[in-house]
């Protein structure tokens, strides 16, 4: 959040030059520390994440991070070797660069095949493989592999909700899979938003615009379609989803660590929906109170939060 907020109140330039800086710091600092080989991949797979024949895993990664000695596109034939041919893997594969309300006014068409997904190399080199099936949402699209990928994804353009229960991001919850987080901490992490379509306006912060956009997607045969969606309301960038995790989620449920300095994680899908939703039952979520829907300040930081977009 305090990237976003930099980005839109720092003159271009001083940004620019801010986060050239911090990318030869990284760059710099990442040098001197061992490079990861496949066989330290497969042990992180097998024995830090767990990962076994026949299980759904969806997969949030960032390869810069992950500081590999070898191609990242066989990143891919590891995971699949790790949960097997039953095995299903997903990623997230949105091609929005920009907010939706813009390449909705734009005129911007979803194209299901060549569309490019915007969510990093792994997830864009699992959506250039013929055996990939990927879903019509045009905000929140996924792409999954394996026996199911079909029957996970085939749905989500059915709803507006892009989290809700025709999902990926909700079948994975119901399907009992685990979400993976590859040289990315617990805040990447879609699927937290389940529970905010699920429980709708029964939830305590309003996520999302209350309008229903309609946008241009060509599925697989080229054929257009219109597609309902909604949208995330700004006032989401308001959110601590790390400081959450560490005081309301035990390590049973999402369990955070590091190799050297890249960061992982496995969350158990099932397990923390269920807590999520029992917090948001108790007013407790990832976003900050002043947001929430009865909060003196949430119309005041709502209007902040729309302007800071403008910029």
């Amino acid at each position: 959040m305090i990237k976003r907020v930099l980005r839109r109140l720092l003159p271009a330039a001083a940004y620019g030059m801010g986060k050239v800086a911090v990318q030869h710091y990284r760059a710099r600092r990442q040098a001197l520390e061992p490079k990861l080989g496949e066989d330290d991949v497969r042990r992180i797979f097998a024995e830090e994440l767990g990962l076994v024949r026949g299980d759904i895993a969806f997969v949030h990664s960032s390869v810069d991070a992950l500081n590999l000695n070898f191609s990242f596109i066989k990143l891919l034939g590891l995971l699949r070797e790790a949960v097997g041919e039953e095995g299903t893997l997903l990623f997230p594969a949105s091609q929005l660069t920009q907010r939706p309300e813009i390449w909705l006014a734009e005129g911007g068409i979803f194209d299901l095949k060549r569309s490019p997904t915007s969510m990093g190399l792994l997830a864009e080199w699992v959506r250039r493989q013929r055996s990939s099936q990927r879903s019509m949402h045009p905000t929140h699209s996924v792409v999954a592999q394996g026996p199911l990928a079909t029957e996970l994804v085939g749905e989500h353009h059915c709803a507006p909700a892009p989290c809700g229960i025709f999902s990926p991001y909700y079948k994975v919850v119901e399907r009992g899979g685990v979400v993976l987080g590859l040289g990315v901490d617990a805040d990447v992490m879609t699927m937290v938003h389940c529970v905010e379509d699920v429980c709708g306006e029964h939830f305590p912060v309003a996520t999302r615009r209350p309008d229903l956009y309609l946008a241009r997607v060509l599925d697989s045969e080229g054929a257009e379609c219109a597609v309902e969606t909604v949208i995330n309301h700004p006032r989401i960038r308001f959110r601590r989803m790390l400081s959450y995790v560490e005081r309301h989620i035990d390590e049973g449920i999402c369990r955070r660590f590091r190799v050297g300095s890249i960061p992982f994680y496995r969350a158990e899908a099932g397990l923390l929906y269920a807590r999520m939703w029992e917090l948001a039952e108790q007013g407790v979520t990832i976003y900050w109170p002043s947001i929430h829907r009865h909060s003196p300040w949430e119309q005041m930081l709502s209007h902040l939060a729309e302007k800071l977009e403008e910029r």
